[in-house]
């Protein structure tokens, strides 16, 4: 029997704790010692008969993948999320490029923009807290993404302003 605990110990310590999905991770590491620790005690049983020491690891083996497949409803809720995200996302509002004091405040967004990091940039472009009036200003200047503040050099931002042009359906 191996003992994994220090590592899953700096495991955990790597990710953040505003990461929602910490506890799940801790949670999986304790399932798997945990069962671990039962099938050596089956194997160090000797009051069970082959057959008993079968059906009593298949017993801890059932009940460890219902423990991960509980772990793993919060990913999936989060999956769902993300996914309604993306879905809103393709649905932006037309705005009106001939409208002169909304192309002044679209183009003073581009102007902030070019001071954000490129981490804030992403978050203003995807994710919960995204802006739509930040994507527009971004997005007027979809052949030239540079002009728009992106770092055309950060294959991050890059990917994340790809992402972002060829799927949108302006109403």
């Amino acid at each position: 029997m191996s003992n994994r605990t220090p590592r899953n110990i700096m495991l955990l310590q790597q990710i953040s704790d505003s990461n929602p999905f910490k506890k799940a991770v801790a949670g999986a590491f304790d399932i798997a010692a945990d069962l671990e620790r039962d099938m050596e005690s089956v194997r160090l049983n000797r009051d069970l008969s082959p057959e008993g020491r079968q059906k009593a690891a298949q017993g801890h083996l059932r009940s460890a993948l219902r423990d991960l497949r509980d772990l793993k409803k919060p990913v999936e809720d989060f999956h769902s999320k993300t996914e309604e995200l993306r879905a809103t996302a393709k649905k932006l509002p037309a705005y009106d490029k001939t409208d002169i004091v909304a192309a002044l405040n679209r183009r003073e967004m581009r102007d902030r923009s070019v001071l954000m990091t490129s981490g804030q940039r992403a978050g203003k472009l995807s994710g919960p807290h995204r802006g739509v009036a930040f994507i527009d200003a971004v997005l007027e200047f979809e052949d030239d993404p540079w002009m728009s503040g992106i770092d055309i050099f950060n294959p991050n931002e890059v990917e994340i302003f790809e992402m972002k042009c060829p799927t949108l359906d302006r109403v």
